[in-house]
């Protein structure tokens, strides 16, 4: 039984928004800790959010701790690059020469103490969209060749190209300016004081993690993607001249480079390159792979690496020296390569792992074979979940028509391979629109990976979340079970039943059942009987209380279709194809005394006396609360 009261007591004195009251985060061998508590992220990504006015922070931040979440993965908090609104969507300036002094600091703080209140831990992630600019240049003291160079570099890339934008988030990895720059804004944000509870943020309990660099490792932007072709030469010639050095230092001269590049019938070291020359080419890029020696390919992502954990070693001393003693990574695990991934996992670089999943628009939940549990490039042993330390997915999302049930097949198999968090994206609080405040499906206003409109997705969210946090699904032990879920979700324990053939998954603990299906279904729990008689989608999840822990004995969430696949992420979704749960619950042998409808928001609609030992699942209601009569003596 999982310590309900404890983790109560918890949520009670984060909520008491004093500062004192939010215990400290921290990573204990192979699980994340609040104070003395094992503590399971289950959060969201929120995008932008410091310019909301009072009432609209409010409403969103309530929203959030009504859903139960308890992390927020602050995502844009250093982003210049979405000009569009007129306004800096961060706490860096858009329209200014340089960005090196802090804005929006009052309304950062509103925004920290709103969640704070509801009892949210914060992680910042630090390089995700900061444009540099010319006038930020004396920032390092070089000759004047070189701070004009750099200048007129910088002014060439252009804010509203996207792979321009991409190619800015790496320039800190190998160029001193932008790192400099990079470490200033961190001590400045870390150096906040919060004129409420009287801590700089880098003391301050709320603050949980440090995220450096994203998806920004080097495989991912040189050798996957080639964005080093996009940079100004300036920047192109800095980067092949540090990759030149570092073959220089492995191998001291161009004819034994040229020697251990050799290979029959594909290029080694090309006719014009030179160590001496820096003319060196940060290749092969992926594309280019099959016609590069595998050893030239071998060197290009060693050196990648590298510097990539050289540079999150001088940040986490950043860190350090700014007074932050939480754990920091730096970044989407899935983005290193397969190679050298372990150099990673095994380094103190690297106190937990995170990655980032978007599954394709035509995955079904229901009858796909296969779930994306992990994407780890880290071998583990004795079966593929068997990392020695936490796993936090730390973005998830999908665009397809199945990811109202999603949340719930999170946490389950969350729960049965042992990860540690979720953090989906997003919360997306760019618009200025007033989206702050639904409580119903509103045409033409929601976005793809925008679930802050989804409302039906949130109360599964909502259900699915406290059943993940409860940590009632035991992990799975059995070796074999778990390498076969690594390829095939189907499984079967005492506690959960997942069939993709029949459309099904059903889960009973001590305080929960629940199901998923696609079509009609009759299902027997110890607590309940369900007789689901919708199809197309159905998650049902009834949550029993203890005695005492609310003014009622049940809370059952019960949501359908709602809304079709996104074809395109710039979609907007018209609620077409919405649809509820029908059936009844039966409870055994507790008479029912009175079962209350709730809106979508937790507010009641209607109270029903109780008929017998079950309840009915109705047309537009997804939200029920349920008293039983008190059992006779």
């Amino acid at each position: 039984m999982f310590r309900r009261a404890a983790i109560v007591a918890l949520a009670v004195l984060a909520a008491a928004g004093t500062g004192l009251g939010m215990e400290r985060f921290s990573v204990r061998g192979d699980k994340f800790y609040v104070g003395e508590e094992e503590f399971r992220i289950w959060g969201m990504n929120v995008v932008r959010g410091l310019n909301l006015t009072d009432a609209q922070l409010h409403a969103t931040v309530d929203r959030l701790g009504f859903l139960g979440c308890n992390m927020a993965r602050l995502h844009t908090l250093g982003e210049t690059h979405y000009g569009d609104l007129g306004w800096s969507c961060g706490v860096l300036p858009i329209e200014k020469e340089s960005a090196r002094e802090l804005i929006n600091v009052e309304d950062f703080w509103r925004l920290m103490n709103a969640m704070r209140a509801k009892g949210i831990y914060i992680c910042i992630d630090v390089i995700i969209g900061r444009h540099f600019k010319p006038g930020e240049s004396a920032i390092l003291v070089t000759d004047e060749a070189d701070r004009k160079a750099w200048e007129e570099a910088i002014g060439q890339f252009d804010r509203w190209n996207g792979t321009h934008k991409r190619a800015m988030t790496y320039l800190p990895i190998f160029d001193e300016r932008c790192e400099t720059l990079t470490q200033e804004y961190m001590q400045q944000v870390l150096g906040l004081r919060n004129p409420k509870t009287g801590f700089r943020l880098a003391e301050d309990p709320q603050l949980a993690m440090i995220t450096t660099c994203n998806e920004g490792y080097g495989f991912r932007l040189i050798r996957a993607k080639g964005l080093h072709r996009s940079m100004p030469e300036y920047f192109g010639a800095k980067l092949r001249g540090r990759w030149c050095e570092w073959l220089a230092g492995k191998y001291g001269s161009d004819e034994k480079l040229a020697e251990a590049w050799r290979q029959d019938g594909v290029k080694g070291l090309v006719e014009g390159e030179s160590l001496s020359g820096s003319s060196v080419a940060l290749a092969p890029t992926h594309d280019e792979a099959k016609e590069y020696s595998a050893k030239r390919d071998e060197d290009l992502l060693a050196f990648l690496t590298e510097i990539d954990m050289a540079f999150q070693g001088r940040m986490q001393e950043c860190y350090r020296q700014a007074g932050f003693a939480g754990p920091t990574m730096y970044g989407d695990f899935n983005n290193s390569h397969a190679g050298t991934a372990r150099l990673w996992a095994e380094s103190d670089l690297c106190p937990y792992l995170e990655d980032h999943e978007y599954p394709d628009a035509n995955v079904d939940f229901f009858r796909w074979s296969n779930i994306v549990i992990t994407r780890t490039r880290v071998p583990a042993e004795p079966h593929p979940y068997a990392w020695g330390k936490p796993y936090w997915r730390s973005e998830y999302g999908m665009t397809n028509a199945s990811r109202i049930p999603s949340p719930l097949f999170t946490a389950v198999y969350q729960s049965l391979t042992g990860m540690d968090g979720i953090t989906w994206f997003a919360w997306n609080l760019r618009y200025h629109k007033n989206r702050f405040q639904y409580k119903e499906l509103v045409k033409g206003e929601v976005g793809a990976l925008d679930f802050i409109g989804e409302i039906p997705w949130q109360l599964v969210y909502r259900a699915s979340g406290r059943l993940y946090k409860s940590r009632e699904i035991k992990a799975l032990e059995d070796v074999e079970a778990l390498k076969r879920i690594f390829s095939r979700a189907n499984v079967e324990t005492d506690q959960v039943y997942r069939a993709n053939g029949k459309g099904l998954l059903r889960v009973e603990t001590e305080h929960f059942v629940a199901a998923a299906c696609d079509t009609p279904q009759k299902l027997a729990f110890e607590k309940a009987e369900m007789d689901i008689t919708s199809d197309k989608c159905n998650v049902v999840i009834a949550e029993f209380m203890d005695e005492g822990q609310a003014d009622y004995d049940c809370e059952v969430t019960a949501v359908g279709l709602a809304g079709g696949t996104y074809e395109d992420r710039d979609d907007f979704e018209q609620w077409e194809d919405v649809t509820f749960v029908t059936g009844t619950i039966g409870f055994g042998d507790r008479q029912v005394k009175a079962v209350i409808h709730l809106d979508d928001g937790g507010d009641e609609i209607r109270r029903l006396a109780g008929q017998g030992s079950a309840m009915e699942l109705v047309d537009g209601v997804r939200l029920y609360r349920v008293i039983f009569e008190e059992a006779a003596p």
